[in-house]
């Protein structure tokens, strides 16, 4: 009987001692930056699956503001949802200023076209004083008394009917 070759028992090799486990890169704080001239620099803030991360939607929400839309409306434009609109507003107070200049914009274009088109034409001149200066310019009319009205006695009867 062949004796058994036994097998010659390995040292184990001491673990190399590894130092602390490397730390991912770090995300950073923001995702991009919008700048415009109707308002400061905004920073968006950076997340993992936010729609906002998609610069395109918050290009078209900003536009929608741009032309005096209301938030339902952007938010249609944008291809957002309420739930996304306010857990945007949320993450994103400072945005509500944005809004609301850029909501602005469209009176100030306005003016500045009524303004120019003074010069050129009376009738606008005359609409523009009306609307700014109405106690000088208006038509105000001032009454003093009282009202009485007569109705016949068809609308008595039909008044009647509703009491």
């Amino acid at each position: 009987m062949a004796k058994k070759r036994k097998k010659p028992i390995k040292k184990k090799k001491p673990l190399k001692k590894r130092g602390p486990k490397p730390k991912p890169p770090k995300k950073e704080k923001y995702a991009y930056t919008i700048t415009d001239v109707a308002f400061e620099d905004f920073n968006v803030l950076n997340s993992d699956n936010a729609w906002w991360l998609d610069s395109l939607k918050m290009q078209k929400l900003i536009d929608a503001f741009k032309i005096g839309a209301p938030i339902s409306e952007a938010k249609v434009y944008a291809g957002i949802s309420e739930e996304q609109w306010n857990y945007f507003k949320n993450k994103h107070p400072k945005f509500y200023a944005i809004k609301k200049a850029c909501q602005e914009l469209p009176n100030l274009q306005a003016r500045k076209r009524v303004v120019e088109d003074i010069e050129k034409s009376t009738p606008v001149a005359q609409w523009w004083l009306t609307k700014k200066k109405p106690k000088e310019f208006g038509d105000v009319i001032k009454f003093a008394g009282r009202v009485r009205v007569d109705l016949s006695d068809e609308a008595n009867k039909r008044a009647k009917k509703y009491d």
